[in-house]
């Protein structure tokens, strides 16, 4: 099976070293100064989320006009859009885009109603909803 993450080829390293009672490779050390700011460039969390994202438009898309509660999980204030940002719901437990009239307070537990949740979507949300 191939490695999924860059991260997984250090630790395998590092876990071979340990068990075998060596040193880890002097390349994996090198590597390990760099390793969180390269895993964030990497296109693997990208690629992830996409899977997910398509997973929770599935799950959703027959309920499309439902309200769920949920809380507000991240905000685009700092884009000076403090009326969007991301909602999670804990049931079902997804994420999505969540639009208010007013501005939505980090944390604040809000109703949503579900307005669109289309896997084949080919934008960058594929679930939204809006608070009510």
């Amino acid at each position: 099976m191939p490695l999924r993450r860059l991260i997984d080829r250090y630790t395998g390293e590092l876990c071979v070293a340990a068990c075998a009672g060596q040193a880890p490779p002097d390349w994996v050390l090198d590597a390990l100064h760099c390793l969180p700011c390269d895993m964030a460039r990497g296109k693997g969390k990208v690629a992830d989320r996409r899977a997910v994202d398509l997973v929770e438009a599935a799950v959703l898309k027959n309920r499309v006009g439902e309200v769920f509660g949920g809380l507000v999980i991240n905000t685009d204030a700092e884009d000076n859009r403090p009326k969007e940002g991301t909602v999670h719901l804990a049931d079902p437990a997804v994420m999505g885009r969540i639009t208010s009239g007013a501005e939505l307070d980090l944390g604040a537990s809000v109703q949503a109603k579900l307005t669109r949740a289309d896997p084949l979507f080919t934008g960058k949300n594929k679930i939204l909803f809006n608070t009510v």
